[in-house]
């Protein structure tokens, strides 16, 4: 059974197309969390390496209420959720143009879940995707929806209701991703914890598969074998590879995850957040993916893991920056950024990697030579838990309360006189 609203009355206003390599796909889009290809790679890019409140800030919009995601940029826009009133119920969707940070359009619904979680975390958690043809965002309330690059509305799913056991109190943060025509929902907590396999085009569920009853906040990831697009899902006690189209799996091995890192593709290997990190090899014609190495050195975090050029990048603890090689699982070298917590995963742009702290600091590090050097401190003094996206040589960060476009010396026209508020760099 699921539910399926299609009515104007919760409203109160008005196939990726993948690819193996590093660079986003559908142009120069950044279309879901990580990036198209679900890597925060993007080797082909360049994006500033200094801003502050004063310089390279093209705009920064302040929108109602709190958000702990990501953005995402598709067609133009720049896609930000949150969450805001007394309960905590009214659920935001706001498309600002990627040239100027105007509002374009915004949709606002109430919630049909339970909106509860920590103070430090929002109903606007997951991040939201696309597939270039629609907008797909999930609340934490486990609201549903699709939405047209215009702000229609496509259709709505209430989760909580069809599903009143998944919650976490704590907040759900999964975020979604569209594999070939279907939408992989992940819920996994103390209650009814589940994969879900929507069709993006119609609502309506193509299989559900059930998780251990324990509570995860990592997020599914795409992944492409031998012509084969899956979906990898680390739980907290087994990891497994569905077909989009059937909820099959391909695998499904007992490997025991940390609670918030997410996945780590590259070619055929897979990095897995456990005790420590664990490479896994796959092979569609075997039943089990081969283990290569387990490394307790290379534990990461909050933030997730990144490979690029044959190397393995990690936040190690709270506060250092460690590479490793990703044949041998062994440390190459270390590097201590600043900051108390860093909940985002690093973005890689070229030679450089962004890593954001809570506070706002965005420390910028050139892993090019033998070691990494922090070549920038950029601050832009605003709680900060959402991992940036990238587009067009531009680097997009959501604090709790603004969205900000950081862009080698961009300009931007005035402030809107009403409703959520532009500044002008």
């Amino acid at each position: 059974m699921y539910t399926t609203f299609k009515t104007d009355r919760f409203l109160m206003f008005g196939w990726i197309c993948w690819m193996m390599g590093a660079a986003t796909a559908w142009g120069d889009d950044f279309l879901q969390f990580r990036g198209a290809d679900g890597r925060n790679v993007i080797a082909g890019g360049k994006a500033p390496t200094e801003w502050s409140t004063d310089k390279n800030v093209a705009w920064k919009v302040k929108l109602p209420g709190r958000a702990v995601n990501g953005v995402i940029v598709v067609d133009g826009q720049v896609i930000a959720t949150s969450s805001s009133g007394h309960l905590n119920d009214q659920l935001h969707v706001y498309s600002l143009d990627e040239q100027s940070g105007a509002i374009r359009w915004q949709r606002t619904i109430y919630s049909t879940g339970r909106a509860f979680c920590h103070p430090l975390s929002s109903m606007a958690a997951p991040t939201p995707a696309s597939d270039g043809k629609a907008i797909y965002v999930l609340f934490s309330t486990n609201d549903l929806i699709c939405l047209d690059l215009q702000g229609n509305l496509q259709w709505t799913r209430a989760l909580g209701l069809d599903f009143p056991g998944a919650f976490d109190d704590r907040g759900l943060a999964s975020s979604p991703i569209v594999v070939d025509g279907t939408l992989i929902i992940q819920v996994a907590c103390q209650g009814d914890s589940f994969v879900l396999g929507v069709d993006a085009a119609t609502g309506q569920d193509k299989w559900r598969k059930e998780l251990p009853r324990s509570t995860a906040w990592t997020s599914p990831t795409p992944f492409h074998i031998d012509g084969r697009s899956l979906a990898l899902i680390h739980s907290a006690s087994n990891f497994q590879a569905i077909d989009p189209a059937t909820g099959v799996s391909s695998w499904l091995v007992e490997a025991r995850g940390a609670a918030i890192p997410s996945p780590a593709v590259h070619d055929r290997s897979v990095f897995l957040a456990t005790a420590g990190l664990t490479r896994m090899d796959l092979d569609l014609t075997v039943s089990t993916p081969t283990k290569s190495w387990s490394a307790q050195k290379l534990s990461t975090g909050s933030a997730s893991p990144i490979v690029a050029n044959d190397k393995l990048f990690v936040i190690h603890g709270n506060n250092i920056l460690t590479c490793g090689d990703i044949e041998a699982g062994e440390v190459l070298w270390q590097t201590r950024v600043k900051g108390s917590k860093i909940w985002a995963t690093p973005l890689m742009v070229g030679d450089y990697i962004y890593i954001v702290n809570d506070a706002g600091l965005t420390q910028v590090v050139d892993v090019s030579g033998p070691e990494g050097l922090v070549v920038s401190e950029n601050d832009l003094a605003e709680e900060m838990l959402g991992s940036p996206a990238y587009a067009n040589g531009a680097i997009y960060l959501r604090g709790v309360t603004h969205v900000f476009k950081v862009a080698e010396g961009d300009q931007t026209r005035a402030a809107p006189s009403s409703g959520p508020t532009k500044e002008s760099r």
